[in-house]
């Protein structure tokens, strides 16, 4: 059984471990966000987290910052938002360095997900002697790593569906000719979001029609790109679209037979059916795709939508007006479990952008789906 007290002092080292596990990005997937306070009362003693996958876990590397050849104070609590590893993967495990290095009591924000660990390292703490504390409210913990959470728990990547529309409800015009709606500094934001995610995911007709690269550009630029996604059912996309370039990996997941003809960075996965929302995201989730947002066009957004394997929206509402064309996916008639109105999705922001054009602002909001926030902990 694992305690759930905690004193004041405990819950501000745990914030700070939040801080600490979003310095963080991409480069730890499909590990967790992860930060590690060593603390005496309200003495800072040292501070780690988890910079990228296969390195060392936040906990060594406080305890490094702390001084290897130290002596770890017998009243020094350790602080991590997640519950230390307790098995041999890419390191050691960091309960075994936690007993060797002398530390008493233990304060965690939530459990480990992971089948492998999932309370395992509690007890291999208890079991030694160290007391373990649990916060008596996990949500936060758990929604900083909705994505690890998501991938463990639901066996599935976290889904975040972005577009953008405008004021009268259409993405585009009927003959496709209008190109961007959202503004450049709106855009600029979806890269941004593009460096923070595993993979994107376009369909046939998005390249096609736009001919994207699906990169990560301007100061939001990564040295390891996130993954292309393409959704190409018959396997007719010329090999020359730019998504096929070499300035990132890509995967299609096609119904063809031996789809062929592709460079070598580029990976192909068949499925039975392009329809079967699920069976697309096991696919991802066994290439240990942790998180993916979907960039495709109305009918593929209103899928996944109908679903109900999503977790959150980002939409731009901009102030154009088509008065005709082709609509944005519509929030309503969904899954009872997701309420079935807009205005009952948890609305995480709303941020508004200024357009710098004369066309006004750009109303960008983020809605999360009821049944994710149900599931983080959250309050719908």
């Amino acid at each position: 059984m694992i305690e759930h007290i905690e004193t004041h002092t405990d819950r501000k080292h745990l914030q700070s471990c939040i801080e600490l596990a979003q310095k963080g990005d991409r480069a730890v997937f499909p590990n967790p966000f992860v930060g590690a306070v060593l603390a005496r009362g309200e003495q800072l003693l040292a501070q780690g987290y988890h910079i990228k996958y296969g390195s060392d876990h936040a906990e060594v590397e406080a305890l490094r910052a702390f001084g290897n050849e130290e002596t770890v104070p017998p009243d020094a609590t350790l602080y991590v938002n997640l519950e230390p590893c307790c098995h041999h993967g890419k390191t050691p495990p960091c309960t075994e360095l936690i007993i060797q290095r002398g530390i008493r009591r233990v304060v965690i924000g939530a459990l480990d997900p992971n089948p492998i660990v999932g309370g395992k390292g509690v007890q291999y703490l208890r079991s030694n002697g160290v007391d373990v504390i649990e916060a008596a409210d996990p949500s936060p913990f758990r929604i900083l790593n909705c994505r690890f959470y998501t991938f463990h728990q639901l066996r599935r990547p976290y889904v975040i569906l972005k577009w953008a529309e405008t004021a009268d409800g259409f993405l585009a015009r009927s003959d496709n000719t209008s190109r961007w709606i959202s503004s450049e500094s709106s855009r600029d934001l979806v890269h941004k979001w593009r460096n923070e995610e595993a993979s994107i995911l376009v369909g046939t007709k998005t390249v096609m029609i736009d001919n994207p690269q699906l990169t990560v550009r301007g100061r939001q630029s990564t040295l390891v790109p996130p993954l292309r996604i393409v959704l190409d059912r018959s396997g007719v996309i010329s090999r020359a679209a730019r998504v096929f370039d070499d300035s990132a990996p890509t995967m299609v997941i096609t119904e063809v037979e031996d789809l062929k003809v592709f460079p070598q960075h580029v990976k192909v996965v068949k499925v039975s059916s392009l329809d079967d929302i699920k069976g697309v995201l096991n696919v991802l989730r066994d290439q240990g795709i942790i998180s993916v947002i979907i960039e495709g066009g109305s009918l593929l957004l209103q899928s996944f939508l109908q679903s109900g394997y999503w977790d959150e929206i980002r939409r731009f509402k901009c102030p154009l007006e088509f008065k005709a064309g082709i609509p944005a996916p519509l929030l309503i008639n969904l899954p009872a479990s997701q309420h079935n109105t807009e205005k009952k999705f948890g609305c995480r922001e709303q941020l508004y952008i200024d357009r710098k054009d004369g066309e006004g602002i750009d109303l960008c909001q983020t809605l999360v789906n009821p049944t994710t926030l149900n599931f983080l902990g959250g309050e719908s």
